[in-house]
């Protein structure tokens, strides 16, 4: 389950940055005729640590907060699943031990129930560990984006690559390989 959650958050973001890298560029061309507006970092991190999104829509970057709130959402969801069935071994530990056996999970060995109510327990610690440190990288990323918002991209500044060989000296040939430059 854990598995198929992770593969389709993994798909929705490489396709999210897929769509956004699209439309950042559209978005430079359209700024080099305008005037930039410099926004303001302590302003947009205070605004992302109030409310999760909210730095990334005063930089501008709408197409951000979709994916704020779904990495929330999904470790908002882990820690109450994972609370969920702490609660749910707890209360059936303490059944057995006032001597009822007919437990909710139908699991009676003791054991078995204390290892899973740590390991509910621990999952749940780490989700909320998680859903902070998420939280504080929505500040980062809106912090870092109002700080290059005076960064200057012009149409000069262009990343290409193209096809080479790179000479290998001790078997005396040549090995196919990939070219990376930066014209300013």
């Amino acid at each position: 389950m854990k598995s198929k959650i992770f593969i389709v958050l993994t798909i929705f973001t490489v396709f999210t940055f897929r769509f956004a890298s699209a439309q950042d560029t559209s978005a430079v061309k359209q700024d080099s005729t305008e005037a930039k507006k410099i926004k303001n970092p302590k302003t947009a991190t205070y605004l992302s640590l109030a409310l999760p999104g909210a730095g990334q829509v005063y930089n501008g970057k709408y197409w951000k907060v979709p994916i704020v709130y779904a990495g929330l959402g999904a470790l908002g969801y882990s820690v109450y699943f994972n609370n969920y069935y702490y609660k749910l071994f707890l209360n059936d530990m303490i059944s057995i031990q006032n001597g009822d056996y007919n437990t909710v999970s139908g699991i009676t060995d003791w054991d078995i129930l204390k290892s899973n109510k740590d390991q509910a327990r621990y999952y749940r610690d780490l989700s909320v560990l998680g859903f902070i440190i998420f939280w504080g990288l929505n500040a980062v990323d809106a912090y870092i984006d109002a700080e290059f918002s005076s960064f200057d991209v012009s149409d000069d500044l262009t990343l290409y690559w193209h096809p080479s060989a790179i000479d290998n000296t001790f078997s005396k040939n040549y090995s196919p390989a990939i070219t990376f430059g930066i014209k300013f």
